[in-house]
């Protein structure tokens, strides 16, 4: 591989046909693509939504960085080992003949904290309803089929949120060693809300909402 010029830039392209960019997809695949390659992120583009790019899992199951991310890691780490393999291999390079294990590039495992805790907090407030107010009549039908009638939280009504995060790995999941974030925070909320109130009253109460009238 010819050397590069001191201050030239070059851009990855990253592609997958992943029909869902709003939580955060494209900023966490171009991360890991980033950290595989040794490159800035700014210098890495990931393209998504495009059936003429190779197919992806469901964006669903908080299952999406740890198939497409573990691609965007498995193809990316594969490529800068043929580069490296190709720089010391080419005598026009100044790591010609070098041994390929010592090459290193500047990585730096790059994780993005204040999306994963967003997601967290936006999936812990979509929950909060289903103890405290949400439900649905019924009366031969469902009479409250609409916002109008269906209640849901209000900003007011939610105290404030915080996510915090446990450091860990799991390298026997995938090759990243990533945990699904998303959807599956919010399994544990109305779980959570009804251990409070027992904690709080003494009763256990397996029906949501969770009613003043079922403490009286």
């Amino acid at each position: 591989m010819p050397a590069t010029e001191p201050g030239s830039r070059s851009t990855s392209p990253v592609r997958e046909d992943d029909r869902a960019s709003l939580p955060g997809t494209t900023t966490s695949v171009m991360q890991v693509a980033a950290d595989a390659l040794g490159l800035p992120a700014r210098q890495v583009t990931f393209r998504l939504g495009d059936s003429a790019y190779p197919a992806a899992p469901p964006h669903a199951g908080a299952t999406t960085m740890a198939s497409v991310g573990s691609a965007a890691h498995t193809s990316c780490t594969a490529l800068r080992n043929k580069f490296i393999g190709m720089a010391v291999a080419d005598p026009a390079s100044p790591l010609y003949r070098a041994d390929p294990a010592k090459v290193a590039v500047r990585e730096g495992r790059l994780r993005s904290g204040e999306s994963g805790a967003a997601d967290s907090c936006r999936e812990i407030l979509r929950r909060t309803g289903l103890p405290g107010v949400e439900a649905t009549a019924c009366d031969g039908r469902i009479v409250n089929a609409g916002l109008a009638d269906y209640l849901v939280p209000v900003n007011a009504a939610v105290p404030e949120l915080d996510a915090a995060f446990i450091d860990t790995e799991d390298p026997l999941a995938d090759p990243i060693g990533v945990k699904g974030l998303g959807e599956i925070t919010a399994v544990g909320v109305p779980a959570a809300i009804g251990n409070a109130v027992f904690n709080a009253t003494g009763k256990r109460l397996t029906d949501l909402p969770i009613r003043l009238e079922a403490l009286l």
